[in-house]
């Protein structure tokens, strides 16, 4: 019955099958009465369903490099903050975390770009109620084909999006659908097919770091009245 793990070293963990399907086969998957972890330096990867299904409600990922598949399901996580040294993050890592409203990506000191899976169907955070994102890193996502299986698609509760200078593309879908009803594009230099779609802005700016806007990105922006056009300077 643990209720706190104090971890400081990096685990090699053998998985009972090749083909995990549940939370009772991570290392503290599946543990309610889990409610305080805290990882030391050392921990770079959190394995699969590692502490899925557990009680924790916070979580500092410190200096974790990698988060594998299912590695945080099931959570009652309300914000998280994904550090910049964070470079992959697997399938279903969020899945049924239906509390996450708030989350942060904070950016990678190299500039590097942070890779993220999907199950076919759905994006990463299909289940996640998010209102807040503050996303001060590039993200590399190939959405499964799926219209509003963007990175942060259909999210109607998803209102407020702040945009870090690393961000540099919008993905594809990446929030068509989404509550957002105003958007500043910072350093956003390509906007990739149906990035916005189907939303309520009533206006937009351009700026002229904007490169490239591919197919149908204002597609159904039914309120988009006012469209400015920065120059774009050398």
């Amino acid at each position: 019955p643990l209720e706190i793990v104090m971890l400081d070293r990096e685990l090699n963990y053998l998985f009972p099958s090749d083909d995990l399907n549940d939370a009772a086969e991570g290392l503290f998957g599946n543990k309610s009465t889990l409610t305080s972890v805290t990882l030391g330096d050392n921990v770079k990867t959190l394995s699969p369903y590692m502490f899925a299904k557990s009680g924790i409600t916070t979580l500092n990922l410190n200096k974790v490099e990698t988060i594998a598949d299912n590695a945080l399901a099931n959570l009652a996580l309300t914000s998280l903050t994904i550090p910049g040294n964070v470079m992959t993050i697997g399938n279903s890592v969020f899945a049924n975390c239906d509390k996450l409203a708030s989350l942060t990506f904070e950016p990678n000191s190299d500039g590097k770009e942070l890779s993220i899976s999907s199950n076919a169907g759905f994006g990463p955070f299909y289940h996640c109620p998010l209102t807040t994102l503050n996303l001060n890193r590039e993200l590399k996502y190939s959405i499964p084909g799926v219209d509003g299986s963007g990175l942060f698609g259909a999210k109607t509760e998803l209102t407020k999006v702040t945009l870090g200078d690393q961000v540099k593309t919008l993905s594809p879908h990446m929030f068509a659908g989404s509550g957002i009803t105003s958007l500043d594009l910072n350093k956003v230099e390509t906007i990739q097919t149906r990035a916005l779609a189907r939303l309520a802005m009533t206006s937009l700016t351009i700026p002229g770091n904007v490169m490239t806007i591919e197919n149908n990105v204002f597609e159904g922006c039914k309120s988009l009245a006012e469209l400015v056009f920065l120059p774009h300077s050398e």
